[in-house]
């Protein structure tokens, strides 16, 4: 086993944004709000692997990391619109450009790349081992994400009130790396870091609101929406040899939920002074639940977790056995279904089948919460709050994302709860399990003093 010997590398960003924006009432039903915001991001320079010509270059030079422009301009516009004079209904609409001036991945020193030249060699789960370097693509831009919205809000009392509306966004040059292309061999892969990321959003939303009477208020809200793009992550390695492009990893993103519902209920018991005593106990507490519910994550099956060493997110994926169905009752799994292994072909090491990528749903989820709490005034100055909290108080079990490697002989069964799929509370691993959502019935105390 070759040990390799710690490398010192320093990366240094300066950023400048300056903005411009105004807010004018052109009639009295029509507020214009419009603005107008300058990137500047000059990129930092580094010893890094040149790639000139389709190969890349033995030697490192000192170079910026992307060309320096001036153009990164970004302009918003609002507007609100009120239909007749009693100011019921309003329409508001809005838009913008956005730019990721701190291009993170690009200046990710720590992790060997692209500034550092430092490489990965690894023969696990492969025949040889694999010589992983780090480079750019000369030119790279900024990226930017296109935004717009759209929304008519009605009250239809003085204590309720309708709301729906169109939300949508485009990602353009998104940072995406790339491994097996240009510059790479089957010895010596190339991680490339390039700007071919692409993404889609589209969702439409709707809210209702109601005050009742004696301090209760309830809302529930719905979207449907759909998450398009090519990668969901610029740490992601993503493949494109084998003539596979960007293109080829279209698809539904990681994080696309196509049905997502939340509804609240919230009470506050009132205050009767002249009440008796166990009533003025009861009084003053703030009650309040919250159900959410979604509809699955997307899952991609791979032929297994790596790839001569390299783990890739979107290859290989195995040919779909058309016919088949996806998933098996199963009362031993968790969920009492797992996905059927017949319905999967791998083609062999480094062959990509025409499974798509995120091509099947994996499990739901919903959850509800409860919360009770109440302020007890001491005197002027000091106060004492006291709170619980209750999350998945029906301790419903919710549910990780199945195995999708076909070499795990669990393939295709939930192995954790949801809360653990989101993040074991480990560095760089995510949200912590102990109070996310998903995980088991959990309760917390509170008592605070406040002077």
């Amino acid at each position: 086993m070759a040990i390799s010997q710690p490398i010192r590398q320093t990366a240094g960003a300066q950023e400048l944004s300056s903005w411009i924006g105004d807010t004018w009432r052109a009639t009295s039903r029509l507020t214009v709000t419009a603005g107008l915001r300058w990137e500047f991001s000059p990129a930092p320079t580094g010893s890094v692997l040149v790639l000139s010509g389709g190969t890349v270059s033995p030697r490192t030079q000192t170079v910026p990391l992307w060309p320096l422009r001036f153009g990164n301009l970004a302009p918003r516009l609002g507007l609100a619109w009120r239909f007749g004079a009693d100011g019921k209904t309003v329409l508001r609409a809005g838009g913008g450009l956005y730019f990721d001036s701190s291009m993170s991945i690009a200046a990710d020193a720590l992790n060997g790349g692209p500034l550092g030249i430092a490489q990965y060699v690894s023969a696990r789960n492969g025949l040889f081992s694999s010589e992983l370097t780090y480079a750019f693509l000369p030119g790279l831009r900024l990226p930017a994400v296109g935004q717009w919205n759209l929304h008519l809000e009605r009250a239809l009392s003085a204590h309720d009130t309708l709301s729906a509306g169109y939300v949508g966004a485009a990602g353009y040059d998104l940072v995406r790396r790339e491994v097996g292309g240009i510059g790479s061999t089957v010895t010596s892969p190339l991680a490339l870091t390039t700007d071919n990321g692409r993404s889609r959003y589209h969702a439409l939303e709707a809210a209702y609101r109601r005050r009742f009477a004696a301090g209760l208020d309830a809302s529930v809200t719905y979207t449907w929406a759909h998450a398009v793009d090519n990668d969901s992550s610029d740490a992601y390695l993503m493949w494109t040899g084998s003539g596979m492009t960007p293109a080829s990893d279209r698809a539904s993103a990681d994080f696309d939920l196509r049905h997502s519902l939340a509804a609240t209920l919230a009470y506050t018991v009132p205050h009767r002074p002249a009440a008796a005593a166990w009533t003025r106990v009861a009084a003053d507490w703030s009650l309040s639940a919250i159900l959410r519910a979604r509809s699955a994550f997307p899952v991609t099956v791979l032929d297994s977790e790596q790839y001569t060493g390299i783990p890739l997110t979107d290859a290989f994926r195995p040919n779909y056995v058309y016919g088949q169905a996806l998933w098996l009752a199963d009362p031993h799994a968790a969920g009492g279904r797992r996905l059927d292994p017949a319905a999967f072909e791998s083609l062999g090491s480094g062959v990509e089948g025409d499974l798509g990528r995120n091509a099947i749903a994996g499990f739901g989820m919903w959850q509800a919460d409860f919360s009770a709490s109440r302020t007890l005034r001491l005197d002027d100055l000091r106060s004492l709050e006291l709170r619980a909290d209750v999350y998945n108080l029906f301790n419903h079990p919710n549910f990780g994302d199945p195995v999708r490697y076909l070499d795990n002989p669990l393939l295709g069964q939930s192995t954790r709860m949801l809360n653990m799929m989101l993040g074991t509370g480990s560095p760089g691993s995510g949200l912590s399990p102990l109070l996310g959502a998903g995980g088991p019935r959990g309760a917390q105390l509170e008592i605070k003093l406040r002077f």
